[in-house]
């Protein structure tokens, strides 16, 4: 490979845990340009293999690199419900995305209560993006949750809808 952006983003996400315990790991991801074509390339691909760990370390980069063109194979994701993968990072990317397209999965994920989410976190994290996305059908979706959700949910979509203009 050579020593361009990607292969530098490449070589850094397979080096064991360096995502997770590199001091500058910040610093490096944020370092990179032009690196959004290649990070797609990969969260499609290890999708496909179902390399969930390859996914998630290229959805870390990712939330350093947003990108719309990221949205349909997260939200396939998204939409398989998997626990092998961390639903809660493909949902804060999407909110950083802000892109109307995500806003069907991520009202799909709102009302998925996973056994492993008894806070319902995931549900949450859902809303703020909705209500970061503001339009007309994220917003439906919120006074929906308001309105029947769990008591979680409605506080959190009541919440969001109170600070909207």
């Amino acid at each position: 490979m050579n020593d361009g952006p990607c292969a530098k983003l490449h070589d850094f996400l397979e080096t064991p845990d360096a995502i997770y315990t590199r001091p500058d790991r910040r610093e490096f991801l944020d370092s990179l340009t032009g690196v959004e074509g290649c990070i797609a390339g990969q969260l499609s691909t290890s999708a496909e293999e179902e390399d969930w760990g390859r996914f998630s370390r290229y959805v870390v980069a990712a939330m350093h690199h947003p990108d719309t063109s990221y949205v349909p194979i997260l939200c396939s994701v998204l939409d398989r419900q998997l626990p092998e993968v961390n639903n809660e990072d493909v949902v804060s990317l999407l909110d950083g995305i802000a892109d109307p397209r995500s806003v069907p999965c991520l009202v799909k994920a709102m009302w998925w209560e996973p056994d492993w989410d008894e806070y319902l976190q995931l549900a949450k994290k859902c809303v703020w993006a909705l209500a970061r996305i503001g339009t007309p059908e994220a917003i439906e979706a919120l006074r929906d949750a308001a309105t029947v959700g769990s008591d979680i949910l409605r506080e959190e979509a009541q919440y969001e809808l109170n600070r909207r203009p």
